[in-house]
């Protein structure tokens, strides 16, 4: 009986209370006298653990699940089971942020051992535009990861191109609008860029002006 009182309850506002009863067959007196009953400590104590349990999850910025929320709370000397921690969760609707994997954005060439180094490990430039070096790297979001690409000049080590994409799956060997450096300078100097951690010869992108 609690049960249909509960769900009128809950829509009480929404509906008429008179038309609620008749469809629950469940008497308007009955579930009027349910309503303006005091609570009972459990359900009391029910309510004062949700409150607490939301300021935890709120602050963890909707990470921590319920083992990590028990965890909290017995650091807090709160008394609970895990399963009760668990059940108030499901209630309100609180899941955990789920980890993701961590996003690849580095994948060798099929013919990695033939290219050639052209920098030879010297990053180091007499001129601005003789050498651009860059990398791809990934920012976590709420809504999946945003790819990030940059393209700096060995000379000044300013940013000279970058650009961002929802995925990295697209290669190009040329700046487009598609994937890569965007509005890079032309400079016919310009010999050689590599992309990548370690050796220039692991690359998502190279690029080389004419």
């Amino acid at each position: 009986m609690s049960v249909k009182y509960r769900c009128i309850n809950r829509e009480e506002g929404n509906y008429p209370v008179r038309s609620m009863c008749r469809w629950a067959k469940v008497s308007k007196s009955g579930y009027y006298a349910w309503r303006n009953r005091p609570k009972s400590s459990t359900a009391r104590r029910r309510e004062d653990l949700t409150a607490i349990i939301k300021v935890i999850f709120a602050e963890s910025e909707q990470t921590y699940g319920y083992r990590r929320i028990h965890a909290e709370l017995a650091r807090n000397r709160t008394r609970v089971s895990r399963d009760t921690v668990r059940k108030i969760m499901a209630a309100e609707g609180l899941v955990a942020c789920q980890p993701t994997k961590r996003a690849k954005t580095t994948t060798p060439a099929p013919d990695l051992p033939g290219r050639p180094d052209r920098l030879g490990r010297d990053f180091t430039a007499t001129a601005p535009g003789m050498k651009w070096v860059g990398d791809i790297t990934y920012i976590p979001t709420w809504q999946g990861f945003a790819y990030l690409a940059v393209v700096m000049d060995c000379f000044s080590r300013k940013i000279v191109g970058h650009t961002n994409r929802r995925s990295h799956a697209h290669r190009t060997r040329h700046p487009s609008p598609g994937y890569g450096p965007a509005k890079l300078p032309t400079n016919p100097r310009c010999h050689c860029l590599s992309l990548g951690p370690g050796s220039p010869r692991w690359v998502q992108l190279v690029v080389a002006t004419p």
